[in-house]
């Protein structure tokens, strides 16, 4: 149930992107484009003192691991009854955009939903056929939203995502408490690509909390009605939580819905930087 984007974008003058694209290419591997745009490189890799016991060796291979196995993109899922025509769409998406994102990077994917028997953490999973096959056995069943219980699952298994996709048509929960949620992804530094399906009706206030969502989180928001097609949008958030900002702007020289992304959530970026 939402509507189309967030409030007035700024754009970069094309001089000043195609300078920033030009530089971070030719960067060290470690924050090439947000640095060219003002913002802060990706910090490098730290290097190992030369000495160190064996039991910090140790903790730092396995922190090190869990950063190779942390999510790229978590999707939640609205499965009540009012999304069962939406729900074979949502799975095709999926698929189309794996195969875009797998031209960037690996995305490692955690998949979670809701229906009317509760809230379902799928895990996490690297590949696109058996992500796909997991969410065609799920079955959508009446019964009220559950977006914060299913977000705030997420958020206590470790696996903190870089973007986090929701689709959905309605909100029944408490908006302060969804409010706040969307500060804490905030400062976790996850951003929120939400979207709002209004196939089956309008909802003022999901498409209110979900642009806020996608406002606070520096995320986007769009809304899907009779026509859209969700493909884009996923593909485009795929290809962000595949290859960052980079790979969002390689896609947004073909693909309508990531230039739409990439408005917000990359050329923001030189709003109010010291020119």
């Amino acid at each position: 149930m939402s509507n189309d984007n967030s409030k007035k974008t700024t754009t970069a003058t094309p001089s000043r992107l195609t300078t920033a694209l030009t530089t971070a290419t030719a960067a060290p591997k470690g924050g090439g484009l947000m640095r060219a745009l003002g913002g802060a490189a990706t910090p490098a890799a730290i290097p190992a003192p030369k000495t160190m016991d064996v039991k910090t060796q140790q903790a730092l291979a396995a922190a090190q691991q869990r950063q190779k196995e942390r999510s790229a993109m978590a999707l939640v899922f609205d499965a009540t009854a009012s999304r069962e025509d939406m729900w074979e769409q949502v799975i095709g998406a999926q698929k189309n955009a794996y195969r875009e994102a797998a031209k960037l990077g690996p995305l490692r994917t955690r998949l979670a939903y809701f229906n009317g028997d509760g809230v379902h953490d799928r895990g996490a999973f690297d590949d696109a056929e058996k992500l796909c096959s997991d969410m065609g056995r799920a079955r959508c069943v009446s019964g009220r939203t559950q977006i914060i219980p299913a977000i705030n699952t997420i958020l206590k298994s470790g696996d903190i995502p870089r973007v986090l996709l929701y689709a959905g048509d309605v909100f029944e929960e408490n908006s302060s408490e969804f409010t706040e949620l969307a500060n804490t992804l905030a400062r976790m530094n996850i951003k929120c690509f939400m979207f709002l399906d209004t196939q089956s009706g309008r909802d003022p206030l999901a498409e209110e909390l979900f642009r806020t969502m996608a406002n606070k989180t520096g995320g986007f928001f769009a809304i899907l009605g009779d026509k859209a097609d969700f493909g884009p949008y996923m593909g485009a958030a795929a290809a962000y939580a595949a290859g960052g900002d980079a790979g969002l702007l390689k896609l947004a020289q073909t693909n309508t819905a990531a230039k739409q992304i990439a408005d917000k959530v990359v050329l923001r970026l030189t709003h109010n930087k010291p020119s």
